[in-house]
């Protein structure tokens, strides 16, 4: 158990190394700046998660296969490194932007979302079970980095679209009663940020239209899980 908890904490710390070795100043390797910053930072994590992938699959058992999904998550920050601020160099690449946490969440999704539709991929259940414990790293951030830069409307809004998502993706490893609790709170919550950047009636709107769409899949699960005769309208079966 120590031998694969080291391997994962190693396995993440791989990528953070090779993005600092870029930011530190040092004549070896050069450091890139702008836009080659982002291509080359993207493409070291990218590079680390292929990586990581390919040595899951020739040992199924190693602790790097929970540090895939996590360093696809760290790509999508890179490929947003400069959006809504100008490409920071050195130590300030290394402060996470409200934009950058909103890619992140929508990476998070995307792989919970994959490893959902295919269940018996070897990457899979890794993913599935880096994501509960990442949905809280990256729900944290986008809380921190909101604070940050004074919510701003559309990474605020993706980010909090993507949570409440991401819940309900989560419901295989969350019991229904958390769920059914989070995705509302975390709905809620996400409105009220928006508030000090949109009109009321259109947070308003959004929160109705969340709610609805929450109650909509609440009755599909529940419909999916009743008896069989329960279902059949007409039906005298007690439910």
């Amino acid at each position: 158990m120590v031998g694969r908890s080291l391997e994962v904490v190693g396995a993440l710390l791989v990528p953070i190394l090779a993005l600092t070795s870029l930011l530190d100043g040092f004549p070896v390797p050069p450091d890139p700046h702008g836009g080659a910053l982002v291509v080359v930072a993207t493409t070291v994590c990218l590079l680390c998660a292929a990586a990581g992938l390919a040595w899951s699959r020739r040992h199924p058992d190693s602790g790097v296969r929970f540090a895939v999904a996590p360093t696809v998550w760290l790509a999508a920050a890179m490929v947003t490194l400069g959006v809504g601020r100008p490409i920071p160099t050195g130590d300030g690449a290394a402060v996470p932007s409200a934009a950058q946490t909103a890619a992140m969440a929508v990476a998070l999704v995307a792989t919970t979302l994959a490893a959902r539709r295919r269940p018996s991929a070897a990457w899979a259940p890794p993913a599935m079970s880096a994501a509960l414990p990442g949905s809280l790293v990256v729900a944290v951030l986008v809380a921190l980095t909101g604070v940050a830069d004074g919510w701003p409307t559309v990474p605020v809004a993706v980010a909090g679209a993507m949570l409440v998502l991401q819940v309900e993706l989560l419901r295989p490893r969350l019991s229904a009663q958390v769920a059914d609790v989070l995705a509302p709170l975390t709905l809620g919550l996400v409105a009220l940020a928006l508030l000090p950047g949109l009109p009321v009636a259109a947070v308003g709107t959004g929160l109705v239209v969340g709610f609805v769409v929450l109650i909509e899949l609440a009755a599909r699960r529940g419909v999916r899980s009743a008896p069989s005769g329960c279902r059949r309208p007409g039906s005298s079966s007690r439910c």
